[in-house]
């Protein structure tokens, strides 16, 4: 939190993105014995998972986070960040075959690998194309990369994201606007016709 929000709390903060601020809500722990932890997300106007290890354990909880949200309208914008120390060209996955810990290199990508461990061939693939097919991501859901300490990719990431928001909210307002008309219409032709919607981001933070 403190390399995104310098002097923040561990758990939240307040950043400037641009001249725009933002509180930034670390949640973390067991979705399934958090009691507040669905209302954080219903309160949330943007939702960012975090990943840093990409190994057996990691991605189970992960898959287990990402299955708690609600996957419809009612979500807001999510977006995942692969995190990395400033310069780091490696991370960790499993071997799909075996679950053997993996450091595998930038440059290596596309190459042919072997598990160390059970002698398993695999093509070694870029981060975020792992964590998508390991998670089944649809395509318009971002993987940004991100490095930690003060360096442009999280700003850059989180303009991203604040941009998803204002499209969002611009959407919300013409669907309200059409509502609206739709509501005049059918009182002019009187047919009565009923219309019937985990770090989280909070633009306009106060």
């Amino acid at each position: 939190m403190r390399n995104t929000c310098p002097g923040a709390a561990e758990s939240s903060g307040v950043c400037l993105l641009g001249d725009l601020p933002l509180r930034l809500d670390l949640l973390v722990g067991d979705p399934r014995v958090n009691p507040y932890w669905h209302q954080h997300v219903s309160d949330a106007d943007a939702l960012v998972i975090l990943a840093r290890f990409l190994d057996v354990l990691s991605m189970d909880h992960m898959k287990a986070l990402y299955r708690t949200l609600p996957l419809d309208t009612s979500l807001p914008p999510l977006a995942f960040f692969l995190v990395r120390d400033a310069g780091e060209k490696d991370f960790k996955m499993s071997c799909l075959e075996c679950g053997q810990k993996l450091w595998v290199r930038d440059y290596d990508i596309g190459k042919t690998g072997r598990c160390p461990s059970c002698q398993e061939a695999f093509q070694i693939p870029a981060q975020s194309a792992y964590l998508r097919r390991q998670l089944s991501l649809p395509d318009n859901l971002p993987v940004d990369q991100v490095e930690m300490g003060d360096n442009p990719t999280v700003q850059d990431a989180l303009q991203r994201l604040v941009l998803r928001i204002d499209d969002r909210r611009m959407n919300e307002d013409e669907d309200r606007v059409d509502e609206s008309a739709m509501k005049r219409s059918t009182i002019r032709i009187q047919i009565q016709d009923q219309l019937q919607r985990v770090l989280s981001v909070h633009p306009n933070a106060r």
